[in-house]
């Protein structure tokens, strides 16, 4: 009888242990102490893939394009006409290209509200891609400020507080298309 209780305690002591070392896990991994790392899933999608390859390619595009898929624009067609232009550029056979030309190219025949799904879509991609719109309300004139900003409206003094008025775009931690700022 002594032998099978002393079981009951060893395996109760053993659930205990597991129960306590996941709970440990869970709130270490919540703490940050414990990472998990997953590789980066690489994107398929060949419009994705070509955004990531040729994001610079694109600058001072992605915000206008960003504004018409907010109906914020009134520049719809000359928007997509700009990116088209830049997507005639690449090689022509490249899926790339190919897939933009037949997601984006007949551009000229849609209506407002068509361009506008059109462009939240194209933004979407930007997303995937890994192109990334600061969400800067405001900024402070320091360090890196000139990098991302360009400054309407006079001079400023380091350490001023700016408003945004078009916010950057990254890739890759570096900036694709300056902000402004006043």
């Amino acid at each position: 009888m002594v032998l099978f209780f002393m079981s009951d305690v060893i395996v109760a002591c053993v659930i205990a242990a597991a129960v306590g070392a996941t709970g440990a896990f869970f709130y270490l991994r919540k703490k940050g102490v414990i990472t998990i790392s997953k590789a980066a899933a690489q994107p398929v999608d060949p419009i994705v893939i070509g955004l990531r390859d040729n994001a610079t390619l694109f600058g001072q595009l992605y915000e206008a394009m960003y504004l018409v898929s907010k109906g914020r624009s009134a520049k719809v067609h000359t928007s997509f006409a700009a990116w088209n232009a830049r997507v005639d550029a690449l090689d022509e056979d490249s899926e790339f290209v190919i897939a933009f030309r037949e997601e984006f190219g007949d551009y000229e025949d849609w209506k407002d509200k068509k361009a506008v799904k059109k462009a939240g879509k194209l933004v979407k991609f930007f997303k995937k891609a890994g192109i990334v719109r600061s969400k800067d309300a405001s900024v402070f004139a320091e360090d890196d400020f000139a990098e991302k900003y360009n400054v309407v409206g006079g001079v400023v003094e380091e350490g001023e507080e700016l408003d945004v008025l078009s916010p950057f775009w990254s890739f890759d931690g570096d900036v694709i298309e300056k902000g402004v700022a006043r």
